[in-house]
This record gives structure tokens, C-alpha cells and sequence, in this order.
């Protein structure tokens, strides 16, 4: 072959053979390439300007159970796994971002063959260098795992805080009668002197102690005692208000805030108290049981501590006197 011929006829033999060995150089590096998206446990893909799938690997295809051939040159309206609302949705998006090279991200969910997966989505429009061609990637990160720690996490936390409620409760609540306690009692106690004293308002305490109680513990047996302490406790919630604080203040004594009551009120409650105890708790040994019963007013200027020293006081001339009765 001549040299004019080589001229006139194209490409020469060497020019072929290299072209040849650049297309199959760059053939290696697409699958390459195509073989680390594919590695990818992400899915993965692509789209052209038309908005329609142009590549995704295999993480793409194992994530929504689909065949790529069957995908290829597909819009999103024409997927079936995902609901004709959600093509709509997608399809807009993806013409948006393709078309003025925008970002979407979000976190959504997808119906899958492993059911219901949650995922964080993310796609960019582009504009390929050289060819000037618009198109759109993409990648699904498959986050279910994590919203179900997640929702773990947010259970074992209500759980705890549960937890810490009934801790709490159970700091405050006499664990026998399930009345408030003697720590729970004296914080109330301080807030309704501070709110008697501020307000120029009255305020009463009650103490109550059953009647020879250590007797029965001692003939009976403490079982007997818990069961008195108990038949006492109910007593003072069906008598008392829903507004007065009853507490079990210690061993046989209960005592009572009684919040915006005078004197001569308060000995009215304590008499039925009193009177209560005696007609519905009974000893072990049948006979009635019976309390006796101090009552104080709130004075001004005075403090919670010395305001239960004086019911105190008159609790102790209830007992003095004959016991089964109200003193002040």
C-alpha cells in the first residue's frame, strides 16, 4: 500500500490498533469503576437528562427487589415499588435538581420485599465535563437499623424515667399503708406555713396515735400490727379531704395538714376521725380500737417545726387524759 493510499483510505493499521487498545484501556476502567459502585453496600445510581435510570449497582437492586434490565431507561413514575403519589413526588424533584443542578436530601421510607426500610436520601444534579450533558446521582442509605435503636433507645429511656418515677414515689409513700411518708409530709408542711404566712390564711396539723398499739404487737405479733396500722390508714382516707395531707409520720402515729381549716374545724375532723377508728377497726382480739388525737393551729410567725411540736404537745395531753380522745 502506498503512502497516498494510507492518505486517502482512513485511518492507517497502527492508528486502528491503538485506537482499538484506548477503547478496550477505557473499557477496563468503566468496569473498574463499575465494579467498586458495585461493592458499594449503598444504593447507588443514575440518571440522564431525561430523568430517566441510566445506571445503579447492585446494592440499588437487592435494596428494592428489582431486575436492572427491567429498570434501564425508566422514569420514576414508571416504577412499581413505590407509590404513584411517590413517583409524582420523586419524578418533580429529580427534574428540578437535573435541571438546575440542585441538591435533595431527606429521610423517607420505602416499601421493600424485607418490608417497611427507613433511609436517608440524597441525589445532585450534574453537568458531566466535556460533554456538557445534564444528569442526576444519587445514593440510598439504608438507616433502619439505626431508627430501631433509636426507637429502643427511646423506650429504655421512657422506661427509666418510669423507673425514676416509682423511685421516686416510692421515696415519698409509706411502703405498709401506701400513705405519703414522713419525708413527704415535712416538705408539704414547710409549703403550707410559707403560704399561710404570706397569705395571712390558717392552716391546721392533726396527730393521730392508735391506742396501745406496742400491746397488740407485743400479744398478736407484728403481722397482726401491720394489719391494724392498715384498717387506720383507710380510715383517714375515706374521713379526711381531698385537699388535707394524711401521712403515716412514724411506728403507730399519722398526721394531717389541713390546709385553710380553723381550730374548731379541725377538732370537728378529728372527732370523726375518732369516731371512725372506733366503729370500723377492730383489735385482734375483737375488742374496738382506738386513737387518740392532738390538733393545733397555725399561729403567726411560727415555724412548720414549732407548729408540730404543739400538735405534738396536745396529742401527748390526749394520751395524759385517758386516751380515746381529741386534745388541743
Amino acid at each position: 500500500m502506498s503512502i497516498s493510499n494510507q492518505q486517502g483510505g482512513g485511518a492507517s493499521q497502527a492508528e486502528l490498533i491503538i485506537l482499538r487498545a484506548r477503547l478496550d484501556l477505557l473499557q477496563r476502567k468503566l468496569d473498574f469503576f463499575e465494579s467498586i459502585i458495585n461493592e458499594l453496600p449503598n444504593p447507588v445510581f443514575a440518571k440522564n437528562s431525561d430523568a430517566r435510570f441510566c445506571f445503579f449497582n447492585k446494592a440499588y437492586e437487592s435494596f428494592f427487589h428489582v431486575r436492572r434490565e427491567e429498570m434501564l431507561n425508566r422514569t420514576v413514575l414508571e416504577l412499581d415499588h413505590l407509590s404513584p403519589e411517590e413517583r409524582r413526588h420523586y419524578q418533580k424533584e429529580d427534574e428540578e435538581a437535573i435541571r438546575g443542578g440542585g441538591e435533595v436530601h431527606y429521610e423517607t421510607s420505602y416499601k421493600t420485599d424485607r418490608g417497611l426500610r427507613s433511609s436517608l436520601y440524597w441525589a445532585r444534579g450534574f453537568v458531566s465535563p466535556g460533554f456538557e450533558q445534564k444528569g442526576l446521582v444519587g445514593v440510598i442509605v439504608d438507616i433502619s437499623s439505626l431508627k430501631c435503636l433509636e426507637q429502643e433507645l427511646e423506650r429504655r429511656v421512657e422506661e427509666l424515667e418510669e423507673a425514676r418515677r416509682e423511685l421516686r414515689q416510692m421515696s415519698l409513700t409509706d411502703e405498709l399503708t401506701a400513705l405519703p411518708n414522713r419525708r413527704f409530709f415535712e416538705m408539704r408542711l414547710q409549703e403550707g406555713v410559707l403560704i399561710a404566712a404570706r397569705h395571712n390564711v390558717t392552716v391546721s396539723l392533726f396527730m393521730a396515735d392508735i391506742d396501745y398499739f406496742k400491746n397488740i404487737n407485743d400479744r398478736f405479733g407484728h403481722d397482726s400490727g401491720d394489719v391494724v396500722l392498715c384498717d387506720v390508714a383507710e380510715v383517714l382516707r375515706r374521713t379526711c379531704r381531698e385537699a388535707d395531707i394524711v401521712a403515716r409520720f412514724g411506728g403507730e402515729e399519722f398526721i394531717g395538714l389541713l390546709p385553710l381549716t380553723h381550730l374548731h374545724d379541725a377538732r370537728t375532723l378529728a372527732e370523726r376521725i375518732r369516731k371512725a377508728v372506733k366503729e370500723f377497726c377492730v383489735r385482734p382480739d375483737g375488742e374496738p380500737l382506738t386513737v387518740s388525737i392532738g390538733i393545733a393551729e397555725f399561729q403567726c410567725g411560727e415555724s412548720g417545726e414549732r407548729l408540730k411540736k404543739r400538735v405534738d404537745e396536745a396529742l401527748y395531753r390526749a394520751k395524759e387524759n385517758g386516751r380515746d380522745q381529741v386534745s388541743e
